[in-house]
């Protein structure tokens, strides 16, 4: 469940309600993960890879039964599906690992958040995550894209 305060995370994305999104694990690299984000679905490009280095935690749940209904259609229907979540209620919780991990990374944990049309993807990283846009099909690690 989302705990905090939601603010409009600038991504290409953003403005787009209930894109295609899919989060992959990165084989070759531990702690970083990997969101797709179709916004006019699944099989139309361009699409978007986002890459969250590192990606301290992360979750997904199906749209079709969010724990956050309510929360999750407030938001979405002002049309936007991207957010940072500042003030989370999952940052706090990682106390007192968020202090070693902020120590470690020199940095505060940030609680990004895509409210997608078939999952609902949230990350904890430290870093402003990357975004490429593709813009045709391609594979990602035996991952067609």
């Amino acid at each position: 469940m989302i705990e905090g305060r939601l603010t409009r995370w600038d991504a290409p994305f953003t403005d787009t309600t209930f894109p295609a999104v899919t989060l992959l694990t990165d084989p070759e690299r531990f702690g970083v993960v990997h969101l797709v984000v179709a916004p006019t679905g699944i099989d139309k490009y361009p699409k978007y890879l986002v890459r969250f280095d590192p990606a301290v935690a992360f979750r997904v749940e199906d749209e079709s039964f969010p724990t956050d209904a309510e929360y999750r259609r407030d938001r979405t229907a002002k049309g936007l599906c991207a957010f940072e979540c500042t003030e989370s209620a999952w940052v706090k919780r990682f106390d007192p690992s968020a202090v070693i991990i902020e120590a470690y990374f020199s940095k505060p944990l940030r609680h990004f958040v895509v409210f997608g049309g078939d999952v609902n993807a949230e990350v904890l990283t430290t870093e402003e995550p990357e975004i490429t846009e593709v813009e045709g099909p391609r594979t990602l690690w035996h991952h067609a894209v």
